[in-house]
């Protein structure tokens, strides 16, 4: 009894497996077939998994437009802009192109470990950009006008009779070229 127990439960551990291991080789060969973006693959934040090379550029074009933004700050005081305005250019097609072929085009042992890899613990493509400097540069120094505050030294002044001391301001600046 114990023997046909003992069976029945490696009987049931080997179906399992290869239950699993069917599973995972058909959506691998899916993913492979239809030319798909992994399951778990992303751009930064931006998801693409389960997508087409076409799909992803335009998910990555309209993310980028849409949501990307850059926040700085000079003492209590911030700013934001788009990365258009500071001189950051996302190239979509490269991008998405370096998404789709993450787990393509290798041997199959390798595509398959890409695919478990990224399905399991996620696999985040870099973000191919340009960088514009001038056009930062031009964005600072038009925004520099707002953020400069120069120092005011200690002072007294009178009022009503009575002499009181005013503190002194530290005074603080954008260095562009520095932030650039």
């Amino acid at each position: 009894r114990l023997r046909a127990l003992l069976i029945g439960l490696i009987a049931g551990a080997a179906v399992f497996v290869l239950v699993g291991a069917i599973t995972a080789a058909g959506a691998y060969f899916y993913y492979q077939n239809f030319n798909l973006i992994l399951p778990g693959v992303s751009a930064g934040s931006i998801d693409l998994g389960g997508r087409t090379y076409e799909e992803a550029a335009f998910t990555l074009e309209t993310t980028w437009q849409s949501q990307a933004a850059i926040t700085y700050q000079a003492q209590d005081r911030r700013w934001t802009a788009s990365p258009s305005e500071l001189g950051l250019t996302l190239d979509v097609q490269a991008t998405a192109r370096a998404a789709a072929d993450y787990g393509h085009g290798k041997s199959i042992p390798t595509e398959i470990a890409d695919f478990l890899d990224s399905a399991m613990t996620g696999y985040s493509i870099e973000p191919q950009l340009s960088f514009d400097a001038q056009i930062a540069r031009q964005t600072l120094t038009d925004r520099a006008a707002e953020i400069n505050q120069p120092p005011q030294d200690a002072s007294i002044k009178i009022e009503g009779g009575d002499l009181i001391a005013v503190p002194g301001v530290d005074g603080y600046s954008l260095d562009v070229e520095a932030t650039v």
